[in-house]
C-alpha cells in the first residue's frame, strides 16, 4: 500500500503512544506519497515511540510474504477505502484484524477488530486487540482467513461474475 493521510497513520500514531502495550512493535510499510512517511517519522519523534515503530517501506513478492508471516496483526485505521485489498491479505495469512467501517468489509465484523478513525477509538481497539491471548488472536484471525477463502478467491469471484453476465444476457436471476 502507500503511505497517504487517508490512510489514518496519524491517528494510529497517536493512539499507539496511548495504548497500554510497551511489549509490541508497529511496523509501518508501504511507499511514501507526497512525503506523508516524513510527517509520520516527525510525529514518532514528537511523541518519543521512534523505538517502538519501524518504516519498513513498499513490500513487494517474498518480502511482503515475510511481513505478513512475521506480523501479529494488521490495523488499518483508514478514512476511506475502496476494497481494501490488504485487509484480505493479512486475513488469508491468518492475522487479526483491526480496521474502521470506511474500510467498507461489513462482512468483516467477527473477523475483526472495527473502531472509529480516531485516535481514543484506535487506542481502546489497540487495547482490547494487546490483552487478547495468542488464543483469542489466533481465533479472530481464523475468522478472517476462512472468510477470504469462502467469499474473496478467484473461483468465488468468477462464479459471481459468471452469474452478472448471465443475468445481463438475459439468462440469469439478478
Amino acid at each position: 500500500g502507500r503511505l497517504h493521510p487517508k490512510k489514518g497513520l496519524l491517528n494510529l500514531l497517536y493512539a499507539w503512544d496511548m495504548a497500554l502495550s510497551h511489549d509490541w512493535y508497529l511496523v509501518i510499510a508501504g511507499w511514501d506519497q507526497n512525503g506523508h512517511e516524513n510527517e509520520l517519522k516527525m510525529l514518532c519523534r514528537k511523541l518519543g515511540i521512534q523505538d517502538r515503530v519501524i518504516f519498513a517501506g513498499p513490500q513487494f513478492n517474498i518480502d511482503k510474504h515475510a511481513s505478513y508471516s512475521r506480523a501479529n496483526a494488521f490495523i488499518l485505521p483508514s478514512f476511506s477505502e475502496g476494497l481494501p485489498m490488504v485487509i484480505l491479505e493479512a486475513w488469508s495469512y491468518g492475522l487479526p484484524v483491526l480496521m474502521t467501517p470506511h474500510c467498507n468489509l461489513p462482512e468483516g465484523v467477527g473477523a475483526a477488530i472495527e473502531v472509529e478513525a480516531n485516535q481514543e477509538s484506535i487506542a481502546q481497539g489497540l487495547n482490547a486487540l494487546f490483552l487478547m491471548s495468542d488464543n483469542e488472536r489466533q481465533t479472530l484471525g481464523l475468522c478472517g482467513r476462512k472468510l477470504v477463502a469462502e467469499q474473496f478467491t478467484w473461483p468465488k469471484i468468477a462464479a459471481e461474475m459468471r452469474s452478472v453476465y448471465e443475468w445481463i444476457l438475459g439468462g440469469g436471476s439478478p
